[in-house]
């Protein structure tokens, strides 16, 4: 079983998307599928956070509002934060 913490974070851009909220999952022993709130943006970042070098690791990039990460190791602590972004002249924003 995952030990599984969603984290929700707002994008900061020309046009700022509303924060993700009502952060949902449901785990195997390798995977999780997390789904949120539809917010006015372009798409969602999901980002996985890396303790040992203290940074997050964007992991799916989708349009929808459910993501399916694989390959985790069960057993495990991951900590997960959803961003939506919003496309400004064909460029996305990528600050975290």
């Amino acid at each position: 079983m995952l030990m599984l913490t969603a984290v929700c974070f707002t994008c900061f851009a020309v046009s700022t998307p509303k924060t993700v909220s009502a952060v949902k999952y449901t785990s195997t022993a390798s995977s999780v599928t997390l789904s949120w709130n539809n917010v006015k943006s372009t798409g969602y970042r999901v980002y996985k956070y890396n303790a040992s070098t203290k940074k997050w690791v964007s992991v799916v990039t989708t349009t929808k509002t459910t993501a399916t990460v694989k390959n985790l190791k069960a057993g495990s602590k991951t900590i997960f934060a959803v961003k939506p972004y919003n496309k400004q002249n064909d460029k996305h924003d990528t600050q975290f």
